[in-house]
C-alpha cells in the first residue's frame, strides 16, 4: 500500500511541512515511509563544497554564500585558503614546465 500526501497533509508536523517544500510530495512520503519514527540529523554542507561552489564559478560572493548557508566569512575563508594551498603547492621533486 502505498500512502500519498493528500491522506497526511493535515497532520504533518511544521517541520515535515516545511521540508514538504523542499523535497516535493513524492519524495516526502518516502522519507517518511524509509525513517519515519527515527530521529534524523541532517547535516550542514559542509565547507569545503560551499568553497567548491564559489571556485565552480557561482555569482555569489563569500558573504553571501556564508549567509545562505549558515557559516561565517572567517570559516569559509580559511576553507578557500586551505583549498587554494593543496592545489598549488610544488613539491622539490615535481618537475618544472620550461618555457
Amino acid at each position: 500500500m502505498t500512502i500519498t500526501l493528500a491522506e497526511i497533509k493535515d497532520e504533518l508536523t511544521p517541520a515535515m511541512a516545511e521540508l514538504h517544500e523542499v523535497v516535493g510530495s513524492d519524495m516526502l512520503v518516502k522519507i517518511m515511509e524509509r525513517f519515519g519514527g527515527s530521529e534524523l540529523y541532517v547535516q550542514q554542507l559542509p565547507s569545503s563544497l560551499i568553497v567548491r561552489l564559489y571556485c565552480d564559478g557561482s555569482p555569489e560572493s563569500v558573504r553571501a554564500l556564508a549567509r545562505r548557508y549558515g557559516r561565517t566569512t572567517k570559516t569559509l575563508y580559511a576553507a578557500l585558503r586551505r583549498k587554494t594551498t593543496a592545489t598549488t603547492t610544488i613539491s622539490l621533486f615535481d618537475k618544472q614546465k620550461k618555457d
